[in-house]
């Protein structure tokens, strides 16, 4: 599924679907974001504190759950402002990427699941972040060109992790080249 502008009415479904993940489809709702910085193109790339192993790496995007009324956005805004202390004011979202299951590795809530409802955001910051040593231990900006590189530490140990992240980047890179290709040349005179 190509990302799709953000709409009133788009916004209004993903936080219907995102209240109801739980009661409805067992699954722990989670709202992620990838995160690509204004100024490059590159995107973000963040490692939990909390791998399969201690000493392995777990590379992925910006996450979190929802707080009790939150909206999906309101909670995007807040889990990058605390991971990384990015003030929501330069974070613009773009696009929505839909919704994804992967199986998680801890029982939270009761849950195995987890629905990703994952955005694109633009970053007009500072490349240079602070990470909250509480929620990550590192961060890095990578180009569209390495991201399976610096994902493939996945595909042993989060194979479905590595599934959508590839595909959600595939996506959202090919919904760019699209708007590309739309942009009119001028008559040549």
């Amino acid at each position: 599924m190509a990302f799709k502008r953000l709409t009133k009415k788009r916004l209004a479904r993903i936080n219907s679907e995102m209240r109801t993940c739980g009661r409805k489809k067992k699954q722990r709702a989670t709202i992620a974001g990838i995160v690509e910085l204004a100024e490059t193109g590159e995107y973000l790339l963040v490692y939990g504190k909390k791998g399969v192993a201690r000493d392995a790496p777990n590379p992925g995007i910006v996450k979190g759950a929802p707080e009790k009324d939150e909206t999906a956005l309101a909670a995007l805004l807040r889990e990058i402002e605390e991971e990384l202390e990015i003030s929501s004011h330069l974070v613009k979202a773009k696009g929505y990427g839909g919704s994804h299951s992967v199986r998680s590795l801890k029982r939270k809530g009761g849950f195995w699941r987890k629905r990703y409802f994952i955005f694109h955001v633009v970053y007009s910051g500072d490349r240079d972040l602070i990470v909250n040593t509480d929620e990550l231990s590192d961060y890095v900006w990578v180009a569209y060109e390495d991201i399976a590189e610096r994902l493939a530490v996945l595909q042993a140990t989060r194979p479905e992790k590595f599934k959508v992240l590839m595909k959600v980047f595939k996506d959202l890179k090919s919904g760019k080249r699209k708007k590309k290709a739309r942009v009119k040349k001028p008559p040549s005179h």
